[in-house]
């Protein structure tokens, strides 16, 4: 999972780049990279909690999605400095996560058993997400 992170910070800073280098960065790719950081947090906040959903089953699967977790987060304040200070940009990934985790815990009644509103909402937009980074980036950024 290691050398795929660093492959996943790859290709986000690739993409940045290459939005500044061609000098399309306009104020509509800043809002869609900020759009992304946000989508990033949730997906943070989703794995997370399904990584506290599979802890007593499957220790393994639990572990990885936790790593997927912190992938996201990293994804959501790498996305989230495209207009703001390192320190900035964690205080707001912070505060997305936090409130969109809390957000999920009461759409599940904060029972795991009813894991699966969440799944039906999240499963397939935060794998795209984390799978295809550069086609979920240019979906957002048009």
């Amino acid at each position: 999972m290691k050398g795929s992170t660093k492959l996943f910070g790859i290709v986000l800073l690739t993409f940045l780049l290459s939005i500044r280098a061609n000098g399309t960065e306009t104020n509509s790719h800043v809002n869609a990279l900020d759009n992304a950081s946000s989508e990033y947090a949730v997906c943070a906040s989703y794995f997370s909690i399904l990584s506290g959903s599979l802890k007593e089953q499957e220790k393994s699967l639990s572990d990885e999605y936790l790593r997927v977790s912190e992938k996201s987060m990293l994804s959501a304040v790498m996305l989230a400095k495209t207009n703001r200070t390192q320190k900035m940009a964690t205080k707001v990934t912070l505060a997305r996560y936090n409130s969109y985790l809390k957000n999920m815990m009461n759409e599940i009644d904060l029972s795991y058993s009813n894991i699966s509103i969440l799944l039906n909402q999240h499963s397939e937009r935060c794998k795209f997400a984390i799978d295809s980074p550069k086609e979920f980036l240019a979906d957002l950024t048009g």
